[in-house]
């Protein structure tokens, strides 16, 4: 491990502090009765530690360290949007369209790890795209889909890592999504038609995306 690496190690578990209690602030001030996660301080300091080693990945494997040190933000971004989803079942507007417009602004002033075409074609498509396979989900079945607030996690990857990066996104984000839902249904007797939150999933994989895209 560099020094700087274990710097930003250090600076990413001081910040995952901080996410869990603005976190745990938003979720108590909606009072939101259908979150996953309690206040407790093993786990906060287990989120800690998750920020952190998050944190020193993306900043070991991304070659380009100007690169990654911008793409923290979109890290410590991710991981406060898959807590208050899980806490919430929210992906509230005020931090995914700033985490979007960012991500634009950054590539245009030709900081970002693609194009600007391919960053502004990846936040319209990340928003276009879920609302069609929801609008043929509700068709087929009856029954809503991933929400609004996804599409705009969705469009702020998109921004962040490019158009071409959205398709591995989903797949991915839906096979993790596959994989859990099943589990807990066999460990809890759950039927079919359960819902989980879907953020965690996205967050989850734009972040190794992110990874795959700068090593």
């Amino acid at each position: 491990m560099t020094t700087t690496s274990f710097f930003l190690a250090l600076i990413g578990f001081v910040v995952g502090l901080v996410i869990y209690r603005f976190a745990g602030y938003y979720a108590k001030s909606l009072k939101a009765s259908n979150g996953s996660l309690r206040h407790s301080p093993s786990i906060e300091l287990l989120f800690g530690l998750l920020c952190a080693f998050t944190t020193f990945l993306e900043s070991h494997f991304i070659q380009d360290k100007r690169w990654a040190f911008i793409a923290l933000v979109l890290v410590w971004g991710l991981l406060l949007l898959l807590l208050m989803d899980l806490k919430t079942w929210l992906l509230p507007d005020l931090l995914t369209l700033p985490l979007m417009w960012l991500g634009l602004i950054i590539h245009d002033v030709g900081l970002g790890g693609v194009s600007l075409h391919d960053a502004l074609w990846g936040a319209i498509l990340g928003y276009v795209l879920p609302w069609i396979l929801k609008q043929g989900y509700f068709l087929v079945t009856k029954r809503q889909g991933m929400g609004h607030g996804d599409f705009k996690l969705l469009a702020a990857l998109g921004a962040w890592l490019g158009w071409q990066a959205l398709p591995f996104i989903l797949l991915l984000s839906s096979i993790m999504g596959l994989v859990v839902g099943l589990a807990i249904m066999w460990r809890q007797g759950k039927t079919i038609t359960m819902a989980l939150p879907f953020g965690p999933f996205l967050a989850i994989a734009g972040y190794l995306i992110l990874l795959k895209q700068g090593h």
